[in-house]
């Protein structure tokens, strides 16, 4: 029983440690700040992300609203590296329900995500860095008006 015990405990160490150490996202730092003119938009929602235990995370999540579209910027933005990571808009702190969209476009630097539809956002209001591959949140922001 204590070896079964043991051996469950290396492997779920071996899964957190191998999310974040094996892969790195391949895109390189990109800067979209001409792709969309967040001054024809409004700001609707801000956040602020804060790592999980042993990642790094940091940036701002803005939601901003132009004529009936909603775009996600993640300014400031840093990221530790891992394989499969992607943005969620969810419902809470751990991925329950979500709106996934799409992979994390680079560890670091200004990124822009369309938003599809119309959330509500009083139940949408966290934004999340998400390891698919190993269902591991590496940071978290909630929104505020």
């Amino acid at each position: 029983m204590m070896k079964t015990i043991l051996l469950f405990c290396i492997l779920l160490s071996a899964f957190a440690i191998s999310c974040t150490k094996n892969g790195k996202s391949e895109a390189p730092p990109i800067d979209v700040s001409d792709n969309e003119d967040t001054a024809a938009s409004n700001l609707v929602f801000t956040g602020m992300f804060s790592g999980t235990p042993g990642e790094s995370v940091q940036g701002s999540s803005d939601i901003y609203l132009n004529g009936d579209k909603y775009t996600l910027l993640l300014d400031k933005f840093s990221s530790s590296a891992g394989p499969d990571l992607h943005v969620y808009l969810s419902m809470g702190t751990v991925p329950n329900v979500f709106i996934d969209l799409g992979k994390l476009k680079a560890n670091s630097g200004q990124q822009i995500y369309e938003i599809p539809g119309a959330p509500d956002f009083s139940q949408f209001n966290h934004v999340l860095i998400h390891c698919v591959q190993f269902n591991h949140t590496f940071g978290i922001s909630e929104l505020n008006k």
